[in-house]
């Protein structure tokens, strides 16, 4: 779970100051517009844990301090292996702080960057979208949306697992209010939320999804332009490229499927994740998948040979 270096006093104030009552910091993992992540060790039950902090100047800020607690609600009350687990929430002096399981790996962006030609074969991001589309219909289940699905929330554990991160800008699924728009990063960002509209739910999760594996598979995002701005307005009024014109190697039903995700009007797109997985699984891939892990977990029985006495 490595990440860019952290510059600014957090940094080393945390790291001298040891703020967080019950947590030893060990390793400072990433810092984002809002706040840092840190590796720690909690010595009251002897395991690691990630430590999410909010960066000090945002201390007043109430829409930030909002969307920290509201990040940290929202991993508390999910229990689910594809999702990121909340095991603590304080303050301590002028720090807001939550801890998490430490998941050891990388982000899927992480890993892509350091891809020579930025993408994966087929089979393996078939696997971790089914295990994030498995992860999204449990926050859907309760009543969440991300809003904001893309690579970087995306955590690849050493294990092999898939775990949905980052939901500091997650919603309840209740009567929109305009003060919870949010924009999604460009790339990912549905047409719904390009055009600004603050009614959102779980289909734009979908869309983003359908972002990240067509990003998987070919590289690049479906739509990257010079400016967010394009970016945005490309969601809206361009149609993504044709997977199998890019690589014909594609299956023809995982190009569909694509499709399916990146659908303009999101009454097009599958209405859930659990849609979506139905036809997942009868793709020619899932089910060669399916039949491997059966075999490797099959015992073989060997004869024995050795003549009776």
């Amino acid at each position: 779970m490595t990440a860019p270096e952290i510059t600014g006093s957090i940094a080393g104030e945390i790291e001298l100051e040891q703020p967080f009552p019950g947590y030893t910091v060990t390793e400072r993992l990433g810092r984002g517009g809002s706040a840092a992540v840190f590796r720690a060790k909690d010595s009251r039950l002897d395991r690691e844990v990630a430590i999410k902090a909010l960066i000090p100047d945002l201390e007043h800020n109430e829409d930030a301090v909002e969307n920290f607690f509201n990040e940290a609600r929202n991993v508390a009350r999910l229990r689910h292996p594809n999702v990121v687990r909340g095991l603590d929430v304080g303050r301590a002096g002028k720090y807001f702080y939550f801890a998490m399981e430490y998941v050891r790996g990388e982000s899927l962006a992480q890993k892509l960057e350091r891809l020579e030609r930025g993408r994966l074969g087929e089979e393996e991001a078939l696997r971790i979208v089914r295990e994030t589309a498995v992860g999204l219909q449990y926050i859907f289940e309760n009543g969440l949306v991300h809003r904001d699905l893309k690579p970087g929330n995306l955590l690849l554990s050493a294990e092999g697992g898939v775990k949905i991160c980052d939901l500091g800008v997650a919603r309840e699924v209740v009567a929109p209010r305009q003060e919870d728009f949010v924009k999604a990063s460009p790339a990912y960002a549905s047409p719904e939320q390009a055009r600004g509209d603050f009614d959102i739910d779980i289909r734009a999760d979908l869309y983003g999804l359908g972002c990240t594996w067509f990003q998987m598979l070919t590289g690049n995002p479906p739509f990257q332009k010079t400016t967010p701005e394009e970016t945005l307005r490309a969601h809206l009024e361009e149609e993504p490229a044709n997977l199998r014109e890019l690589d014909p190697r594609l299956s023809a039903a995982t190009s569909q499927l694509v499709l399916w995700l990146l659908e303009k009007d999101r009454d097009n797109r599958p209405r859930t994740p659990q849609d979506f997985l139905r036809k997942l699984d009868k793709h020619p891939l899932r089910e060669k998948l399916l039949q491997q892990e059966s075999a490797a977990q099959t015992p073989v029985i060997q004869e024995n040979n050795d003549d009776e006495n």
